[in-house]
């Protein structure tokens, strides 16, 4: 199967993945996402039961018909991202959606997706891990139907607006560095955010504020990770270690929270090694996580 085909067959699931009423979590979108990224270890020999699996986990949801009735609105004067976050704010879908249509209309829609999810790092809300699968399958599939995508996004916010508390600054790379362990309910969520806190984006510096902000409670600074677990095999061969762990994988054994871990597991190798990292503090956290060792 060769890459061109993984692509189509990853944007057909996408569009069908649109028509699913999920939690921020679990979301077939997530899933895609994480397939995607994996199978980009080794994109020349792309793993079929990745696809198969996604295809099966996609068809295991009911689906529903997201419509839109906005252009017969008359475009206003002037309109902000000012506008869009009050209508977040008080949970109003119809408004929030009109005015994405608005500012749609003078966009390409990556910055909104992009304020989208500096909204639910502002106010600490989880489904910012839904809107970052939507924002990285966007840029892989450049753009194809992103009104549905923020649409979704806009459900994301309002129907699973739950926060994570309020903590003092931590900053995410002195954590990592110095091996505090992330607890374990938010090692998904704490990897994630290791990401977008290096990720390319317009506003970087206001993402960044906002991580140190909501990191502070997923770490328990009293306890260190073991430098030392991890084996020579992995710190060879770094992310091809999880894509040699997933081919030898059999088909049962793969299940949602897996490869949801194994794919931050892969993003994080692949962050920390740019901001040069030791690798057996990132190995640690893995193999502590997905109890590999």
């Amino acid at each position: 199967m060769d890459s061109l085909k993984v692509k189509n067959i990853l944007e057909s699931q996408y569009i069908e993945s649109l028509k699913i009423e999920s939690n921020y979590y679990n979301h077939p979108i997530c899933i895609i996402q994480s397939i995607k990224s994996l199978i980009g270890i080794d994109i020349n020999k792309p793993l079929k039961k990745l696809i198969d699996f996604s295809q099966d986990y996609i068809a295991s949801h009911s689906k529903i018909k997201r419509t839109s009735k906005f252009k017969s609105k008359t475009l206003p004067q002037y309109i902000s991202y000012k506008n869009l976050e009050e209508a977040l704010i008080n949970n109003n879908k119809n408004d929030a959606n009109k005015y994405i249509y608005f500012l749609f209309t003078v966009s390409n829609g990556m910055q909104i997706i992009e304020f989208l999810l500096e909204y639910c790092l502002k106010y600490r809300l989880k489904a910012f891990v839904l809107i970052w699968s939507v924002y990285k399958m966007t840029l892989f599939l450049n753009n194809i139907n992103i009104f549905r995508s923020l649409m979704i996004c806009v459900d994301a916010i309002i129907n699973n607006n739950i926060q994570y508390h309020q903590g003092q600054i931590l900053n995410i790379d002195n954590c990592v560095r110095a091996h505090n362990i992330c607890k374990e309910q938010f090692y998904h969520e704490f990897s994630l955010l290791y990401c977008i806190n290096y990720e390319s984006l317009v506003r970087k510096d206001k993402f960044q504020i906002y991580i140190q902000q909501l990191i502070y409670p997923m770490c328990d600074k009293n306890k260190k990770i073991k430098l030392f677990e991890c084996d020579n095999e992995q710190l060879k061969l770094g992310r091809v270690w999880i894509y040699n762990y997933l081919n030898e994988l059999d088909y049962s054994l793969l299940n949602v929270q897996l490869i949801l871990k194994l794919d931050v597991a892969r993003g994080m190798l692949k962050m920390s090694k740019e901001q040069n990292i030791e690798q057996k503090i990132i190995w640690g956290h893995i193999n502590r996580m997905i109890n590999f060792k």
